[in-house]
C-alpha cells in the first residue's frame, strides 16, 4: 500500500522568508538564456537622437537608465521573467528603495514614472513605468514610454535602454510591441529633448532582431517622411533674393549676345566722303572716352543689389579693370575706368537691377496669392502648408491645367501629380503624400 504524500509544512525558523524568496527568484530565471554580445543592430536617427535596435542583456546595458514596466507597488518579483531577472541581478537594494517609496507615498498611479537606483545592474538608474491593470492597451503603453523618456530627459540622463515592452508577460505581438515603442518614442521626440540623445531597444533573442527592427522602421517611416518633405514647407531665406549668380564671364557673354538695352544710344554718322565720316566718328569717340570714364547708376533697388551680389559685381569689375564705389545713402553705384569697360560693367549692373525688380514682383505676386489659396501635403493626419513660393508655383500649374509640375528644393526634385493629387520626392523610398488645396478668407485663415 502506497504511503499518502502530504504537502511539506514551511516553518519560518527553518526556512527564513528571505532565503525562500531568493530561492524562488533563482528558480524563476533559470530558463532565461544567457545573452552573448553581438554586433548586429539597426540604427536610425530622428533629428539629433539615435534610436538603435539591438540584441543583448538588459541587465548589462551601460546606460544612464533602463526603462521597464512595473506594477503599482513596485514589486519586481511579481512581474514577468525579465523583472525577476532584473531583481536578482540588481540585488536587494533596489527592492528596499521601492518599498520605501511605497511606504512614504503609497501605491503608484497607472502611467506614472518612478526613478530609482539600479543596484548591481550595468545601468545607473531604473525607470519604473506603472502599468495599467487588465488587458494591455497600446495607447496606454505608448504614453508610459513617453512619460518615462520625459522623466529621463528632465533628470539630465543622456541614454536609456528598454526592452520589447508588452511582448513578454503582457502577451503583445512583436508588431504591437514595435508600435508601443515607436509611438512612445516619436511622441517624446515631438519636442526636441535637452539631454537624451541615445535610445536603445534591447532584445533578448537575435532571431527576433530583423523582424522587430523592420517593424520599428515601418512605424518610424511617417516621421522620416516628414523630415524628407520638410523643405517643402520651409520658406527659404533667399526666396525674395536674386537667383544664384553666374560666373562673371558668362554674364558678360550673355549681355553681349543680346540686343542693346534701353539705356544704350546709337549714333549714325553721314558725310560727303569716307574721310569726313571717319574723322567725325573718331572725334565722337574721343568725346565719349573723356566723359564716360565715370558713370553713376542710381536706382531704389541698389541697396538690395549691394546686399545680394556686391561681391559678384566687384569680381566683374575687377576682371574688366574698373573701379566700383557704393553710396548706399543715395542708392548709387559709381563705376570708373576705361569707357568701354565702364559701359560693360554698367550694363551688367542694370541687368541685375532689372532681374531683381522682376523677382521682387514675383515675390509680391506669391504673397498676394498665398492670402487666398494655399496648397498642403498630408502626413501623420496633419496638413502641412507648402511655402508661399511653392504653393504659388503649384497653383499656377493647376490653373494652366498641367498634368504635373516638378518642384526643386535643396537640390531635390519633388513631383506634383494633379491627376492623383499627390506629391512625391523623386528619390524617396516612401509612398507619395496626399495633396489638399485650401481657399482662405481675407484674413488668411
Amino acid at each position: 500500500m502506497k504511503k499518502q504524500v502530504t504537502s511539506p509544512e514551511i516553518v519560518d525558523e527553518e526556512f527564513p522568508l528571505v532565503d525562500y524568496e531568493e530561492m524562488s527568484w533563482k528558480s524563476a530565471v533559470t530558463e532565461l538564456p544567457q545573452i552573448e554580445a553581438v554586433d548586429s543592430s539597426e540604427c536610425t536617427w530622428i533629428n539629433s537622437t539615435q534610436v538603435r535596435v539591438c540584441v543583448g542583456d538588459l541587465t548589462k546595458e551601460e546606460v544612464d537608465a533602463v526603462l521597464i514596466m512595473n506594477q503599482d507597488r513596485l514589486d519586481l518579483k511579481k512581474g514577468g521573467q525579465l523583472n525577476k531577472h532584473i531583481a536578482l541581478t540588481a540585488g536587494p537594494s533596489v527592492q528596499k528603495e521601492c518599498k520605501r517609496i511605497i511606504k512614504e507615498n503609497g501605491a503608484q498611479l497607472p502611467g506614472n514614472a518612478v526613478l530609482t537606483d539600479a543596484g548591481n545592474l550595468g545601468c545607473k538608474n531604473l525607470l519604473h513605468i506603472i502599468a495599467y491593470p487588465g488587458k494591455p492597451q497600446i495607447l496606454d503603453l505608448q504614453l508610459g514610454v513617453k512619460t518615462g523618456l520625459q522623466l529621463a530627459d528632465e533628470r539630465g540622463l543622456g541614454s536609456v535602454a528598454l526592452p520589447a515592452i508588452g511582448a513578454g508577460q503582457m502577451g503583445l505581438s512583436l508588431a504591437d510591441s514595435a508600435r508601443v515603442l515607436s509611438g512612445g518614442i516619436l511622441s517624446f521626440l515631438e519636442r526636441p529633448p535637452q539631454n537624451l540623445r541615445k535610445i536603445r531597444i534591447v532584445l533578448y533573442d537575435e532571431s527576433l532582431l530583423s523582424t522587430f527592427a523592420q517593424d520599428v522602421k515601418n512605424e518610424f517611416a511617417p516621421i522620416k517622411t516628414l523630415e524628407e518633405y520638410s523643405a517643402l514647407s520651409t520658406a527659404r531665406l533667399d526666396d525674395d533674393c536674386l537667383p544664384e549668380e553666374p560666373p562673371w564671364d558668362d554674364a558678360l557673354s550673355e549681355r553681349s549676345s543680346k540686343a542693346p538695352s534701353a539705356t544704350t544710344a546709337e549714333f549714325r554718322v553721314y558725310g560727303k566722303d569716307k574721310k569726313s565720316v571717319t574723322n567725325t566718328v573718331n572725334s565722337l569717340r574721343g568725346v565719349f572716352a573723356r566723359h564716360c570714364t565715370l558713370q553713376r547708376v542710381t536706382h531704389k533697388l541698389v541697396p538690395r543689389l549691394l546686399q545680394n551680389c556686391w561681391a559678384w559685381l566687384c569680381d566683374v569689375a575687377s576682371k574688366q579693370e574698373t573701379d566700383l564705389k557704393k553710396e548706399t545713402h543715395n542708392s548709387t553705384i559709381i563705376v570708373g575706368g576705361n569707357s568701354d569697360d565702364v559701359a560693360m560693367v554698367v550694363g551688367c549692373i542694370w541687368q541685375k537691377i532689372n532681374r531683381l525688380a522682376e523677382n521682387q514682383s514675383e515675390v509680391e505676386k506669391r504673397r498676394l496669392l498665398a492670402q487666398y489659396v494655399r496648397w498642403h501635403y498630408v502626413i501623420l493626419d496633419r496638413e502641412i502648408a507648402f511655402s508661399e513660393k511653392l504653393s504659388s508655383t503649384i497653383e499656377e500649374a493647376c490653373n494652366q491645367r498641367c498634368q504635373e509640375v516638378t518642384l526643386l528644393m535643396n537640390n531635390l526634385n519633388y513631383k506634383v501629380d494633379f491627376n492623383s493629387m499627390t506629391v512625391m520626392s523623386c528619390c524617396s523610398k516612401y509612398p507619395p503624400l496626399r495633396l489638399s488645396r485650401k481657399l482662405l478668407n481675407e484674413t488668411g485663415r
